[in-house]
């Protein structure tokens, strides 16, 4: 669940020209405000919701398990054997962030981050009996099979049944950066996977203004702290899939990060920044940005565990947990890990400008 959620006061937010959503009584305090209560705020034409869940039941993690296999076997690469995926264990199916801006929304949830990571092992080479256990070539969008002590076991059961493959992928290390759709009321329009990453255009350097996130006058109007899924990996590390937002009175901000550890094997940190001034345009042009831009940074850091020791970072996996006072220690130790080259069609630096996609 969450650290934290909050928000301001009704009085203080209609002071700013914005209107409070809540998940049913309009005059809910938000001191009421349930762990798991859709929350958000309405302002300068944009619509922002946040909604925490519990963890999916049976039916629908079973429903969630064979969306991923169909999406992975939606190929004639694998047409001779099935691929078999699993979600992780804990799986927030409910949970996700909304900012919706005219005909286009921007969101974050755990069904299109785990499509993502399906969509991958569509493409993924599978055929390797022969794979060598520090051969980590076979990769695709950052989609790769590890092949601990666990994995080569169940490789092995699979050698016994020839109609399926299960090269199990236990990290669930997804290259997901967000999904925006922009045409919500079209229902034949193309919001692909693969039209959601070409609609972004590269920049050379990150245009975020992080000094203005960093003004402490500006007052925080929404907070939140999504889970979207865990799993600790048979007990042999961690995943996690994080989603954090703050809406101030004239931006919001988005970080979204996948925490993957896998003891004595490797480290993956993949770490995503959104933006977006919705203030005047005066405003905007003082910050050289263009008001209802949404602007990304995408960021991947990569070790193996053999590399740690040479970057002069920590082995014990117990300094890698990302737990109770631990979390301030390993978030200065990322900052150490070195930066992974990113997908083709995902930039580092990039906009999408929604003025180009009003109503009607």
């Amino acid at each position: 669940m969450p650290l934290s959620r909050r928000r301001v006061d009704l009085e203080s937010l209609k002071s700013i020209g914005g209107t409070p959503i809540y998940s049913s009584n309009k005059h809910q305090s938000a001191a009421l405000i349930s762990d798991d209560s859709p929350i958000g705020i309405c302002i300068n034409q944009w619509e922002i919701t946040t909604h925490n869940s519990s963890i999916g039941d049976e039916q629908g993690m079973e429903s969630l398990t064979l969306l991923l296999e169909d999406l992975a076997n939606s190929t004639t690469i694998a047409k001779d054997k099935r691929r078999r995926l699993c979600p992780p264990e804990i799986t927030f199916l409910a949970a996700n962030i909304s900012l919706k801006y005219n005909t286009t929304e921007i969101r974050f949830n755990a069904t299109d981050a785990l499509m993502e990571w399906a969509e991958a092992h569509k493409y993924l080479n599978y055929a390797f009996e022969k794979y060598d256990d520090k051969d980590t070539s076979k990769e695709y969008r950052g989609v790769q099979v590890l092949q601990t002590k666990d994995a080569k076991m169940w490789s092995e059961k699979s050698s016994e049944n020839n109609t399926t493959e299960f090269y199990y992928d236990w990290t669930f290390a997804t290259p997901y950066a967000g999904t925006i759709q922009t045409n919500m009321n079209d229902e034949a329009s193309n919001n692909t996977p693969a039209y959601n990453r070409r609609i972004w255009k590269s920049h050379t350097q990150s245009p975020i203004p992080i000094h203005l996130l960093q003004d402490t006058s500006q007052p925080i109007l929404l907070y939140d702290d999504i889970s979207l899924f865990e799993d600790d990996l048979h007990d042999n590390g961690d995943v996690s899939l994080n989603i954090k937002i703050r809406v101030m009175p004239t931006c919001w901000y988005v970080l979204q990060r996948l925490f993957v550890r896998v003891d004595h094997v490797c480290l993956k940190v993949r770490e995503v920044r959104m933006f977006c001034y919705f203030g005047d345009d005066v405003g905007a042009a003082a910050l050289g940005i263009d008001a209802n831009t949404v602007f990304r940074d995408v960021c991947w850091r990569e070790a193996s565990w053999e590399d740690l020791l040479k970057l002069g970072l920590p082995t014990d996996p117990a300094r890698w947990r990302c737990d109770g006072e631990n979390v301030a220690g390993v978030n200065q130790l990322i900052l150490r890990l070195p930066r992974k080259e990113l997908p083709s069609d995902l930039y580092a630096h990039s906009s999408v400008c929604l003025k180009s996609y009003r109503k009607g």
